[in-house]
Order: C-alpha cells, then structure tokens, then sequence
C-alpha cells in the first residue's frame, strides 16, 4: 500500500514499525505508538511514567583512607562523593550504597551533606532529628567499634536515602561527611581498611559504592 500525506495532517498506509529509528517530534496525533519503530523516540522525546528512573550515577571506592574525626560533621576524602544533575527540579534522588568503614575507639557517626553551586544544605530527611539539644543526628547512628571490636576488622554500613526538597536542576554533590563527639582532631576513622592495615590473612582491603538514581514524581 502506498504511503499518503492527508490534507488534515494524518498518514496512511504505514504499517506497524514502519518508521525508521529516527528523533520524532513531539505527538500530534498523526503517528501512532504502532507505527513507530523500536527505538524511534529518543529519551529527550519520551514521558516518564511515575516512579521510573530516569537516570542513574555511581562513585565506587576502592583505595584505602582515614580522616582525623571533628566534633562537628567534615568531608571524608578520597572520593567519597557522587554528583547528578537532575532532568527536573521536582523529581526526587534516591541515594543508596554502603560504606566500608572502621571506628576502633571512637564515637562517631555518618552523615552526606548536600552540596549545590558549593552551597551546603541537610536534604529532608536524610538524618534523624536530633531531639535533645546534646544529641547528634545522622543516617547512621553511634559507630563505636564498627568492624568487631578488634583491630583487624571492618564493617559495611547501608543506606537508602531519599532526597525530595533539592529544587534543581542544577548539579548535586553529595558527600560523605563524618564527626566525632569525644574529642577534636584526636581520633581516627579508617575506610576501606581496618584499624591495623596489616599485611596478614586477615586484614581485609574492601569497596564502598554510593549509587544516586533520579525518580520521576
């Protein structure tokens, strides 16, 4: 059957996929889901249904580090960060992972800060509230001894965090952050490694994974 333009602006003749894998311009009527081929539309072209992922960044870490802790929340170095910019300022990120780490003696506590144009903010939801004017808040809670309670081991901490109130569609930075309540400058925390980073058996190098996903609302 030949193909025919109509004067009202509808197509005949085409059967089912057969349009070549081409951008389509925005739906008008006159071309069907049917009659377009596999992969015709393009991301940019397409609408997303509620609670798809429209995309996904990841950070994985491998090296080893420490940081001498603080009594207020500071950046973890080596990394520890993951950046999206989101395709609408209302559609949530959902970050999710885990961090290999070791807190041997110390009380201590994780946290991500949001980070955009350089400016810091606590997304809604990301910690717990702090409830009493001493308490800390975070994601994590108290990591006293995280890694059993020896010098040779080190543990996974998960999170599944949702970030609704970003506003942007700017690029975010989110980095890990990390404090330490009973003392300044005194403490380490360890990464990747335990609290003796041996050449033995049983001193284990590990990965942390942050992964960020944009969700359509």
């Amino acid at each position: 059957m030949p193909v025919t333009i109509n004067g009202n602006g509808s197509i005949t003749g085409l059967t089912a996929g057969g349009l070549p894998a081409v951008a389509v311009t925005p739906a008008d009527g006159s071309i069907t889901t049917a009659k377009l081929a596999n992969g015709a539309a393009t991301q940019a072209k397409r609408s997303y249904a509620t609670g798809e992922v429209i995309q996904v960044k990841k950070t994985v870490i491998t090296a080893p580090t420490g940081e001498n802790m603080q009594t207020s929340y500071n950046v973890v170095g080596g990394g520890f960060e993951i950046t999206i910019s989101p395709t609408s300022a209302s559609n949530h990120i959902y970050l999710m992972g885990h961090i290999n780490m070791e807190s041997h003696q110390q009380y201590c506590s994780l946290k991500f800060g949001r980070y955009i144009g350089g400016v810091e903010s606590n997304p809604s939801g990301f910690n717990g509230d702090q409830g009493q004017s001493n308490q800390v808040s975070g994601w994590s809670g108290n990591l006293y001894r995280a890694g059993n309670h020896d010098s040779y081991g080190n543990t996974n901490q998960p999170f599944n965090l949702i970030d609704t109130d970003h506003n942007t569609t700017n690029a975010i930075t989110y980095k890990l952050q990390v404090t330490n309540s009973s003392g300044s400058g005194s403490y380490s925390v360890f990464f990747n490694r335990g609290h003796t980073d041996s050449n033995a058996t049983f001193a284990y190098r590990a990965v942390s994974t942050i992964i960020a996903m944009e969700i359509q609302v």
